[in-house]
């Protein structure tokens, strides 16, 4: 199941939470800003948004990035996912999971992350 969570939604940012059963275990965030080419080329740094998903998935989190020089690439071999480009249908390139220790995530204009708790950390208290 998917489901918008228009409460962590702001300007600019869209968030959908993945269901499985009753239990969430991802966050999508599109950060719908544009960032143009000329942008990029006059090295403008991309601005950035933060999203605090420590409500819904704890502190303890994992990302998955999609990102490219700006908006309007279109060079499959200049996006990437997790680091890794798909121009020849196979990854290419070294993954780079990014991990956050306070549930607040950093997302550029026109870049997506796939959020989920991070699996190496015991969430369990006792």
């Amino acid at each position: 199941m998917i489901y918008e969570l228009e409460a962590l939604e702001s300007d600019g940012l869209a968030l959908y939470a993945f269901y499985e059963g009753d239990e969430l275990y991802k966050v999508l965030v599109l950060n719908l800003d544009f960032y143009s080419a000329a942008e990029a080329s006059e090295a403008v740094p991309r601005p950035q948004k933060q999203v605090d998903v420590s409500a819904v998935l704890g502190t303890q989190v994992r990302a998955f990035r999609l990102t490219a020089p700006s908006s309007e690439e279109m060079d499959p071999a200049e996006v990437t996912v997790i680091g890794q480009n798909y121009a020849n249908g196979t990854a290419a390139g070294t993954p780079d999971i990014e991990y956050f220790v306070n549930g607040i995530v950093c997302i550029g204009a026109s870049e997506a992350l796939i959020i989920e708790r991070n699996p190496d950390v015991n969430t369990t208290t006792t």
